[in-house]
Formats: C-alpha cells, structure tokens, sequence
C-alpha cells in the first residue's frame, strides 16, 4: 500500500496534505469502497454525527453500480467535506484497508456500519500505546502528540494500525 517514495514531500504528513488536497482516486478505490459496502450495513465517511455522511448498503448496493459516475460522485463529495487534506487522505488509505481486510476475509460480515473516524481514532490510540504503552493512563494528554506521529508513518503501517482497530473493535483479540 505505500507509494514508491513521497515525490517532493519532506515526510509522510505533507506527502497526505499534497495527496488530499488533489484527491484524485482512481477506479481501483471506488470498486474498494464497493466491495465494503457488501461486507457491511454501511459506511460512514467523515464526521460520525452528520447521518448525510452515511452510505447506505443495502440502498446503494440496489440502486447503483460499481462504476457508475453518480457512486464515484458521492463517494467524492462525502470525502470533500472532510475539511482538512491530510485527515481526507487519511481516510482514503482506511478505506483501502478496510477493503484489503475484506478481501482477505470474504466471508466477514459486520452487521453495522463501519464509522471510518472511529476506526482511524482507535488506529491511533493503538498505535501509539504500541510504541508509547506508558501513556496509556494518560493518553488523553498525549492524544495530539498520538495524531501528529500517526500522520508521519508511512501508508503501510497506516494499514497495519486500521487492521489492529478492526480486531480491537470487532473484540476479536486472539
């Protein structure tokens, strides 16, 4: 999942601040996003709390097609209104492994829907109590700090921490 190297970028978080801000996704992210919706009641992208951030599987799954213009729309304008570039292209790279988890796994099926911000938030926290496990009692004051290292990790390892939140929250440890 990690592109060859960061172009002109100086790190990871300006290589998602130049990545989001273009926001260009290609065929191959669409049909990702498809196959979630068949893994899932649905899917929420961006803000948790606004229900018109929600992709309804069962209604989209009926009344569109994987390539058809007007899913590639909505996907888009979902992930337009994530305001700030690095945290849209933070999401783009969740949903690429929450549909690389799917694929690998093609008999899971969550009966919920999948709230992206949820997952990147528990990415996060996982991540760092990984590197940083003394802060767990104090992640609250740490959680800036947590984000900030989570941006300058390479799109791999972004996967591996979508992957660890997923497990977490699907209470499935072991």
């Amino acid at each position: 999942m990690d592109p060859k190297d960061r172009g002109e970028a100086v790190d990871w978080y300006e290589w998602r601040e130049q990545q989001g801000s273009v926001g260009r996704e290609n065929k191959a992210f669409f049909a990702s996003v498809w196959d979630i919706l068949h893994h899932c009641k649905g899917l929420m992208i961006g803000e948790k709390l606004d229900s018109k951030n929600r992709l309804d599987s069962e209604n989209t799954l009926s009344q569109m097609t994987a390539g058809e213009q007007s899913f590639k729309l909505h996907v888009n304008h979902l992930l337009n209104k994530i305001q700030a570039p690095v945290y849209r292209q933070l999401t783009v790279e969740a949903l690429k492994a929450i549909a690389s988890i799917f694929r690998d796994n093609v008999s899971l099926h969550i009966d919920d829907t999948l709230l992206t911000d949820t997952i990147i938030s528990h990415a996060v926290r996982i991540s760092w109590f990984q590197s940083h496990p003394e802060s767990i009692e104090n992640y609250e004051a740490c959680e800036p700090l947590a984000w900030q290292a989570f941006y300058q990790i390479p799109p791999h390892k972004v996967a591996n921490g979508i992957l660890d939140a997923l497990i977490h929250l699907l209470g499935n440890e072991n």
